[in-house]
């Protein structure tokens, strides 16, 4: 899967045992970093709160089921946005081989814009619902790992702005990178 994939590359990346071109080799871990992301962003839309798994997990029961923990939503989302703001570092402007076809810096840029677009839009209009963290009847809330969640920004509106802020200007780097 792409969650042991880069939790097996970056490991020799930080280890300095994967050799070749640097500019290329960065390119192609800010590729997996864009992939893993784009895949959290597929399952926060269809899920919402979602484990977050970092490493791979050895097939043990009782690991497993302590990994498979759902994480609020915004959670989720941060670490998708954190996935593609190390992308956004490690991926060039064009593709190493000049092909149109990779991953680019304005991609992760206007994937980083969508997810914190919908992750802002989405607190703001189910505030005050069983949809959002702390919510009315949230269902995190009765688990005991969830229980007295904090939003990272110290509110839900805190957070909305958070994010919105978050889309504006990754957006507001692509539109001034790229000429229409």
């Amino acid at each position: 899967t792409i969650v042991s994939a880069v939790a097996a590359i970056r490991s020799r990346w930080k280890a300095g045992s994967i050799v070749g071109n640097a500019e290329n080799i960065n390119h192609f871990i800010g590729e997996i970093y864009f992939l893993r992301a784009f895949e959290y962003f597929k399952k926060l839309q269809s899920l919402g709160d979602f484990p977050i798994i970092k490493t791979t997990i050895p097939d043990n029961n009782a690991l497993l089921t302590e990994a498979s923990k759902r994480m609020p939503r915004t959670e989720v989302a941060r670490f998708i946005l954190s996935d593609l703001d190390s992308a956004i570092t490690l991926l060039k402007v064009n593709a190493p081989d000049g092909k149109k076809s990779r991953i680019s810096k304005a991609a992760a840029q206007l994937i980083k814009s969508r997810v914190a677009l919908y992750e802002g839009t989405w607190l703001k209009y189910f505030k005050g619902t069983a949809f959002v963290p702390n919510g009315p009847e949230w269902p995190g809330a009765s688990k005991d790992y969830n229980a007295g969640y904090q939003y990272p920004s110290g509110s839900i509106d805190a957070e909305i702005d958070f994010l919105l802020g978050q889309a504006m200007e990754a957006a507001q780097a692509v539109s001034s990178s790229v000429q229409l």
